[in-house]
């Protein structure tokens, strides 16, 4: 405040008015009554080292970060701030930008096809990089969800094209999952909904990525349940999924009691147990916490020696 106020008195004597210093009253007194000496603290203010650092550009990670808590306006501006006054490559910051404008609120198709646009400008830098093909999926995503009539046939295409021609990539295992996606669950068909999970069946051993896995098993227990019936099937892929890494909290909690579930409408107990066990050890707040330590409670109890597992 002390350095504040000094400056404030320097300015006030280039100004011609009179000092008052900077304290609760006389911001009161400002407010109510605004003179030159309001501009003076503006200036004060503007001036100030806090919010010079807060003018200044921020780190890719921190602007990713920033995105990840929903901040999608302020982070589009910092990507935009940050492809005008640094040496960043501008197809990164480009794609940040653009991911950003497509979530930002409220969502119109001016803003989808602009972001579109800039993802044209990334691919024109290079297609087949890490960036390129970023692009591309994200190019897929506005063809799906993000204006205002879905293209989901264009979508599909981009979607298919990446998980065929670069299957080893994220980009591209991450495009699968969506194309299995649209090809299972956009079929009211039940033997055609049947027949498309043969075929991502067929294909799927392309995925690597743990977090890419996870997801896409969760789905597949889903289809196996809804369309096949089969609990024995959806069984495995819901442990598969756990086993795979469920990033999600939320989803990690749903994941457990759905095997649970399954594992003892299949007779599997032990199975049962261990992730009961693991839901009530970590979710002690979860609203589902005693009705899961009843089930637990009730396996365990009397628990013979050896307690029955899957054959």
């Amino acid at each position: 405040m002390h350095s504040a106020n000094k400056l404030a008195r320097n300015l006030c004597r280039f100004l011609g008015v009179k000092f008052i210093p900077i304290n609760v009253f006389s911001i009161i007194r400002l407010v109510k009554r605004p003179t030159l000496l309001w501009t003076a603290l503006v200036i004060t203010a503007l001036l100030s080292p806090a919010v010079q650092a807060a003018e200044a550009p921020r780190s890719l990670p921190e602007i990713w970060r920033n995105g990840s808590l929903l901040m999608f306006k302020e982070s589009q501006r910092d990507f935009e701030n940050l492809k005008e006054n640094s040496n960043i490559d501008p197809r990164e910051t480009g794609t940040g930008a653009a991911v950003m404008l497509l979530n930002r609120q409220p969502k119109t198709d001016e803003n989808a096809m602009l972001a579109y646009a800039m993802l044209d400008e990334v691919i024109a830098g290079g297609a087949d990089d890490d960036l390129g093909l970023m692009a591309r999926y994200y190019q897929a995503r506005v063809r799906q969800y993000h204006q205002q009539d879905p293209d989901i046939e264009e979508a599909d295409r981009i979607y298919q094209e990446l998980y065929r021609q670069y299957p080893e990539t994220f980009w591209g295992q991450l495009a699968f999952t969506k194309h299995a996606a649209l090809l299972i669950m956009g079929e009211t068909d039940n033997d055609a909904a049947i027949a498309a999970i043969d075929e991502i069946e067929a294909q799927q051993d392309i995925l690597t990525d743990p977090a890419i896995q996870s997801a896409h098993f969760d789905m597949m227990a889903r289809a196996k349940l809804f369309f096949v019936e089969d609990n024995d099937a959806a069984l495995d892929y819901y442990t598969k999924a756990w086993k795979a890494g469920v990033p999600s909290i939320d989803r990690l909690k749903d994941t457990l009691i759905s095997i649970g579930t399954l594992a003892e409408e299949t007779g599997d107990d032990a199975l049962a147990i261990e992730v009961y066990q693991a839901f009530v050890d970590r979710f002690i707040r979860d609203k589902r916490y005693y009705s899961i330590k009843k089930r637990l409670e009730r396996l365990t109890a009397d628990e013979p020696a050896e307690r029955k597992g899957r054959s």
